[in-house]
């Protein structure tokens, strides 16, 4: 029996990440820990996540791309974090897991809802590009304890920030405007359910 890996504690600190360099590291490790590559619609979905989780990747947290927890055997930092919403809100540290580089905080959080049967339901709607069951059905299984209606809307914004960088457009009203322009609905530059769904449509379901 091999021995076991002893735990580090990492210093708690912010390891911000450019948008394009975290989802190279998060397609690496979908290809390592699925076997293969997801939908542009579906790896939206999961790069929508980590973004929301991470304030864009400029708060990431010791490249714990999901705010994912630290149980026993994990390497860890400890973080001031807020628990639960509305009347239940408060504020503690926790540990959380701590990598020492994008790649392996990238893989862990694949791994941990690609293979979890916790959240096997959430990465079906993941895998079937739909950025709000996705997010409910995390919520169901206890992923976060923030508001789920509040967690949905982040997501799904974060999921058309996504699929716009994905067709080369910017992340600004004007932006959304041109894309709505071409592709002939509504012309408010806002992220509603039509510009997604045409925006699913467009990078191919």
């Amino acid at each position: 029996m091999e021995p076991k890996k002893p735990v580090k504690q990492y210093e708690a600190k912010y390891t911000p990440l450019s948008r394009s360099a975290a989802r190279m590291a998060l397609e690496e490790a979908v290809l390592a820990i699925v076997g293969h590559t997801l939908s542009k619609s579906a790896m939206c979905v999961l790069v929508a996540q980590a973004s929301l989780e991470t304030g864009g990747y400029q708060k990431m947290a010791n490249f714990n791309f999901g705010g994912i927890k630290a149980t026993a055997g994990y390497d860890f930092a400890s973080w001031k974090t807020t628990e639960g919403f509305g009347d239940t809100e408060t504020r503690v540290v926790a540990k959380f897991r701590a990598y020492p580089d994008a790649v392996s905080g990238a893989k862990d959080f694949v791994k941990l809802l690609a293979n979890s049967p916790r959240y096997a339901k959430a990465w079906k709607d993941l895998e079937a590009g739909d950025p709000i069951k996705y997010a409910f059905a995390l919520g169901a299984a206890g992923y976060f304890t923030a508001d789920p209606s509040g967690y949905a809307k982040g997501v799904a914004r974060e999921w058309a920030w996504c699929a716009l960088d994905m067709m080369s457009y910017g992340h600004t009203p004007e932006e959304v405007k041109r894309f709505q322009k071409a592709h002939n609905i509504g012309v408010d530059g806002l992220l509603g359910p039509q510009t997604r769904g045409a925006l699913r449509v467009a990078l191919g379901g």
